[in-house]
């Protein structure tokens, strides 16, 4: 589930509550969004919960002392349902747990991107997503590659919806991604 395959970008929302600079995350308030992008397989459907994907964190913007290129685990859990979803649909991550994500608080902006041939589709809620941070921004005290543990949370379905469609996502485990507190929220699209 690790496939890298050429990259197909999509940007993603804007329209987020930010407090704090655009392109720092760290040290930043609640409300900051994510940037993510899909690369690889055009689809989200067809996998189980438990099922990964690979997602990178992308762009210029500072998370806090690490290097783009790290690596988090998102897992949908709760009764949201992804379903046969296209790239672009949105996401809601929010940190939980023990991790951490540098110095901002719940709600900083990271971007990210999603790589791999993994479809989501039809899952469940409690897939994994491989999260791993890339381009030129940092990621609080985590090397590149490090891990993050993310859930889907929520009771609303996405299936068979097409891009911009939102999903609850939280963070959650005890790996380390800088010196945030865990709860943070992040506005993924797919």
């Amino acid at each position: 589930m690790n496939n890298v395959v050429s990259p197909v970008t999509l940007i993603v929302e804007h329209d987020v509550v930010i407090i704090g600079d655009f392109d720092v995350v760290g040290d930043t308030d609640v409300g900051n969004t994510l940037n993510v992008e899909l690369v690889g397989s055009d689809e989200v459907g067809d996998a189980d919960v438990g099922s990964t994907l690979n997602v990178e964190l992308v762009g210029s913007d500072v998370v806090g002392d690490t290097d783009v290129g790290n690596t988090l685990n998102i897992e949908l859990v709760g009764s949201d349902v992804v379903g046969d979803t296209d790239v672009g649909s949105t996401l809601n991550v929010e940190l939980v747990g023990s991790d951490e994500v540098g110095d901002a608080d719940v709600g900083n902006t990271l971007n990210v991107e999603l790589v791999g041939s993994d479809v989501v589709g039809d899952t469940d809620v409690g897939s994994t997503l491989n999260v791993e941070l890339v381009g030129s921004g940092e990621v609080g005290d985590a090397d590149v590659g490090n891990t993050l543990n993310a859930e889907l949370v929520g009771s609303g379905e996405v299936g068979d919806a097409d891009v911009g469609n939102t999903l609850n996502v939280e963070l959650v485990g005890s790996d380390v991604v800088g010196d945030t507190d865990v709860g943070s929220t992040l506005n993924v699209e797919l």
